[in-house]
């Protein structure tokens, strides 16, 4: 895993897997002149990303703690595990991708640019399973 400051507020984490990459957003801490701790986001899409086998893309947003499983059109596991809130997961590669969520409230989805509602695929447990298909 190669970790290269972006600057001295901000860091960014890239992993490259066979196949699809997987780009992960940390969270910065900014202080404010008062000394009280202002959070922002970095987004994914701010970040360089290179390019992996397949031409769609799956954005995670964690606004809380949540296990994620993504798995490509070839079955190959893109995330598998607990992500912390704050944490903005990317990969990139071909659909139909496999999603689950193990806290699907407290999660965004985007699909190729666009916001997916996955309102109706959560269920009493607060899990989600589903597929996001590119469009013909």
């Amino acid at each position: 895993m190669n970790k290269t400051p972006v600057s001295s507020e901000e860091e960014t984490t890239t992993a490259s897997l066979e196949g699809p990459s997987v780009e992960t957003v940390s969270k910065k801490r900014a202080e404010s002149g008062a000394g009280k701790k202002a959070d922002a986001d970095v987004k994914a899409s701010d970040q360089p990303m290179s390019s992996g086998a397949g031409a769609d893309r799956v954005q995670i947003d964690l606004e809380a703690d949540s296990w994620v499983e993504v798995y490509d059109a070839a079955r190959t596991k893109l995330l598998h595990g607990l992500y912390k809130a704050g944490v903005v997961k990317t990969v990139k590669g071909q659909a139909p991708f496999q999603v689950f969520l193990g806290n699907a409230p407290g999660a965004k989805i985007k699909f190729n640019e666009t916001d997916f509602d996955m309102t109706s695929y959560i269920r009493p447990t607060n899990t989600a399973r589903f597929a996001l298909v590119s469009p013909q």
